[in-house]
């Protein structure tokens, strides 16, 4: 009977010292080192969002690179449309080389006074000729087609 109550005895020692033992170690032991580990996963997350975050931002960013190029270009498209300066030498031979070309007659050639539009100023030319009604209507269609902005108003 004492050897069964040592037995026993012996027994319920060694299982209380296994929970001791598992209690220390999860809840002494491992405590420490999983906190340390959600932390590092909290950061993880956090990495991760500032990465998508980061990417989203450079995505808009080739976006808008993209987007600028084609404004750059039509400025440029514009601005040849508009030039800054009058040029009227520049113009004063196109209209010569375009009279030329679709048989216009002039007998007097122009500037008026340049009229503030905002952006641009207009500046109105008077213009005496005579030619057919087709070589009028070609004259003014090359005039329309010209990378510059033009339009005619007749008086």
């Amino acid at each position: 009977m004492l050897k069964d109550r040592n037995v026993l005895i012996t027994l319920i020692t060694i299982v209380i010292t296994w929970i001791g033992s598992f209690y220390v170690y999860s809840n002494v032991l491992s405590a420490p080192i999983k906190t340390d580990i959600q932390q590092t996963k909290d950061k993880i997350k956090a990495l991760e969002s500032q990465l998508a975050e980061a990417k989203a931002k450079a995505e808009q960013l080739n976006k808008l690179k993209e987007e600028m190029a084609g404004l750059q270009l039509e400025v440029a498209t514009l601005e040849k449309q508009l030039p800054r300066t009058q040029e009227l030498p520049s113009l004063l031979r196109l209209f010569t080389n375009r009279f030329e070309s679709y048989g216009l007659f002039v007998s007097s050639l122009g500037p008026g006074k340049p009229v503030s539009k905002g952006l641009y100023d207009e500046i109105p030319f008077t213009l005496s000729f005579s030619t057919t009604f087709h070589n009028l209507g070609k004259f003014l269609t090359s005039l329309g087609k010209n990378e510059r902005l033009m339009a005619a108003r007749l008086d």
